[in-house]
């Protein structure tokens, strides 16, 4: 009875760790997806200022402009709202999610993340497979090997390969 309810609280315990480790690294991955699109925001801005101030009236230029602006803060309401689905359920059942999919956003997330992305390389054996998890946290795996192996590689200029291999079911 007692020993069941001290590994139940450890159980408690760790869940808790695993998900604040988790909150804070979705944090600081958000932080850097919000930068990018954000920063992009700010030098279109910059440039419209300075079309204005030229007195110029380049239609097509603002409107190109304009889109652009448009773009990037959209972009930045799909990861707000991306967040707060994962947020709105903390304990989230597991789905069957595409591996291929998962895999894509994360290298997305990471070309956005990284100031200079190491060249890439996908393959995946099956690009169908599908496993049941939890989609974010899956794709937070993903980014996490990948910042690592960025890392690794900057230093001589190496490349990064993710592959995946069916293996039975």
């Amino acid at each position: 009875g007692r020993m069941l309810e001290e590994v139940r609280g450890l159980n408690r315990r760790l869940h808790n760790m695993e998900r604040n480790s988790l909150v804070s690294q979705m944090s600081s991955i958000i932080a850097h997806e919000l930068k990018q699109p954000l920063s992009a925001i700010i030098n279109y801005c910059a440039v419209m200022e300075m079309l204005i101030e030229s007195g110029s009236r380049d239609e097509a230029k603002l409107a190109d402009v304009n889109e652009a602006v448009n773009r990037e803060a959209h972009r930045i309401s799909q990861i707000v709202d991306r967040v707060r689905s994962y947020v709105k359920r903390p304990n989230s059942p597991h789905k069957p999610c595409k591996i291929a999919d998962l895999v894509k956003k994360a290298v997305e997330s990471f070309s956005h993340y990284a100031d200079s992305s190491p060249n890439i390389k996908v393959k995946l054996q099956d690009a169908g497979a599908v496993i049941s998890a939890e989609a974010l946290e899956i794709e937070l795996l993903i980014l996490n090997l990948l910042k690592n192996a960025g890392r690794a590689v900057k230093k001589n200029n190496g490349s990064i390969e993710i592959k995946t291999t069916a293996d039975g079911s």
